[in-house]
């Protein structure tokens, strides 16, 4: 995603070669909207109108139709991990959802995902009995940060990542 939205701001500021290398230069999705917005709400909206580009892409891309769910689309990220950074895949999830929401509505597992959170620190509390993830899971609710205090590759996160959501979704 990150790549994808650096290649698409960077096609739609051509003319500018000051932008293009600030551009060239952004290590994020974030950074590299903020290199073409300055006002903050101004970014949230470019962030929701890539957001819907890129979804649309990715969706002409598998052939899916219209209306894809979100156990599909986390299906079509496990396919393409390799070119995830496990940091971006909540991004990812929650740009998607936002799509789904502004366009057809939430889905029965995106209604079911907002649990996750919950989900996952009970899930970690139950099996990983380490001290030290037991204390740090209570700070954060983020699964990407729980799952990151469990496994130290950014391979196995991802595995262990896509093995939850899938457990979660479909009980």
């Amino acid at each position: 995603f990150d790549d994808w939205v650096k290649a698409t701001l960077i096609k739609e500021n051509e003319n500018s070669l000051e932008i293009v290398k600030e551009l060239a230069e952004s290590k994020t999705f974030i950074q590299a909207i903020e290199v073409v917005e300055k006002l903050e709400k101004s970014q949230f909206n470019k962030f929701f109108t890539l957001c819907e580009l890129y979804f649309e892409e990715k969706i002409n891309e598998t052939q899916y139709d219209k209306n894809v769910n979100l156990y599909q689309f986390i299906l079509f990220l496990e396919k393409n991990k390799e070119n995830i950074l496990f940091e971006n895949i909540r991004s990812l999830i929650d740009g998607f959802q936002m799509n789904l929401l502004f366009h057809y509505g939430l889905d029965e597992y995106s209604k079911k995902f907002k649990k996750f959170y919950e989900w996952i620190i009970d899930y970690i509390q139950e099996n990983y009995q380490d001290e030290k993830i037991l204390k740090q899971i209570c700070s954060e609710q983020d699964y990407i940060y729980h799952i990151s205090l469990i496994k130290e590759k950014e391979e196995d996160r991802k595995d262990l990542f896509f093995e939850l959501v899938k457990v979660f979704l479909n009980n």
